[in-house]
């Protein structure tokens, strides 16, 4: 009983840190884009407490967001297919979600006698559930569109779908570069491969050992997540997308999965190309030494936001959530080093450390994405078609053949 309850614990913890942390991309997007183009992005967003307006520096955007959604009017088209209709934002959600099952953020600890994974499946096939999940999110763009009774939601619909799967191939033959180069197509091993050292300086890491693969992977998962210079299916300024006829929570869905999407290619390019929770040159046997200096480098950037909050923002709220999450990092770092290595609390920041590596090489590749989002135009449709397959296709062709021949 207790190993289910410990599974029923994981998903349920999985999914609250997935929608908490898709609303907060929301709001990193907004600031983000206000940094880059100059303006201060959102704040106006508050409550009122003790007479003063707390903003959280833009942090209650996302709360308030979500409230609308729950109270806006649910409105389904006459003629539309009520069924696929319903259905649609829930597969466009349900399996970006999915994609994370076999994505460990950790090694397995035993606690009191239960091995604890820091993932739901370790499949000896997961690079083929990975590719598998990523081609069936093509269903939610396809039955929004067509369930609709809409014409300029369906041709949104079949833009997206011939977008999607023009790149999925791309993808198909990226991960079996990958899976040639590992000799395997367990996520898992790939990940224990790439704790190791190439030609005596370089980290054995998968940007190493597959460079082209990650420039293409990169570019197709960028693709295959509808972001920009590729969000032709959600260009609501030129075209019409296929959720035009969406309203409230189903919105609310389709919006959101795009920046859990986000996140999903973050964890599949750190897994794959950068190691993992994996730190370059330590072994794991050796993880624990270096377990204090995590929390204390993860500590200094929220310590160092917060003095930026407070002397440039002037958000006396954001600058408290800021600086004591830095001070319970450094906590943290400072426990870590008292304690005895093999003890349980030991083992169990151990862990923590190395989901917060894992989570900091994410961000690294998620704060690129929003760069290239509000950095480049966004492409006409044929040049997107004409990219994937008469560039990336053949290049994707081309690194299996040299994989094969250095294998050889």
């Amino acid at each position: 009983m207790i190993p289910v309850l410990i599974e029923i614990l994981k998903v349920a913890l999985f999914l609250a840190v997935a929608l908490t942390a898709g609303a907060i991309l929301s709001w990193v997007e907004r600031r983000m884009s206000g940094f880059i183009q100059d303006r201060l992005g959102p704040n106006r967003a508050n409550i009122v407490l003790f007479g003063r307006n707390i903003t959280l520096g833009g942090l209650l955007h996302p709360v308030a967001d979500g409230l609308k959604m729950l109270f806006k009017e649910d409105f389904i088209p006459e003629g539309a297919n009520r069924l696929l209709f319903v259905l649609a934002p829930f597969l466009a959600m349900f399996f970006v979600l999915m994609g994370f099952a076999s994505l460990p953020v950790a090694e397995s600890i035993n606690i009191a006698g239960y091995d604890i994974r820091f993932h739901f499946f370790d499949f000896n096939v997961g690079m083929l559930f990975l590719f598998a999940v990523s081609s069936l999110s093509i269903f939610g763009a396809i039955l929004g569109g067509y369930s609709s009774n809409n014409k300029w939601a369906l041709l949104g619909g079949v833009r997206a779908a011939a977008q999607l799967i023009s790149y999925e191939t791309v993808i198909g033959l990226v991960l079996l570069s990958v899976a040639l180069a590992f000799n395997t197509l367990s996520v898992t091993e790939i990940l224990q491969k790439q704790d190791s050292v190439l030609f005596g300086f370089l980290p054995g890491w998968g940007i190493f050992v597959q460079p082209l693969s990650f420039v293409l992977l990169f570019i197709a998962l960028l693709a295959e997540g509808k972001r920009a210079p590729f969000d032709i299916p959600e260009g609501e300024s030129e075209i019409i997308g296929y959720f035009v006829e969406y309203s409230g929570l189903k919105f609310a869905m389709f919006f959101l999965s795009e920046f859990i999407e986000v996140v999903f290619i973050g964890a599949v390019v750190t897994l794959l190309f950068l190691g993992g929770y994996h730190i370059p040159y330590l072994s794991s046997e050796n993880y624990f030494l270096a377990t204090p200096y995590v929390f204390f480098v993860a500590g200094i950037l929220p310590l160092f936001l917060s003095y930026f909050a407070l002397r440039y923002h002037k958000s006396a709220s954001f600058f408290v959530i800021l600086f004591f999450s830095g001070v319970a990092l450094v906590f943290f770092g400072v426990v870590s080093f008292i304690l005895p290595q093999g003890s349980v609390f030991s083992d169990i920041l151990v862990r923590a450390s190395q989901i917060l590596v894992f989570c900091m090489k994410t961000g690294i590749v998620v704060f690129i994405l929003f760069m290239i989002r509000w950095t480049l135009p966004r492409y006409r449709f044929d040049q997107l078609l004409r990219i994937g397959w008469e560039r990336l296709v053949p290049l994707s062709i081309l690194n299996i053949l040299l994989t094969g021949l250095f294998l050889l």
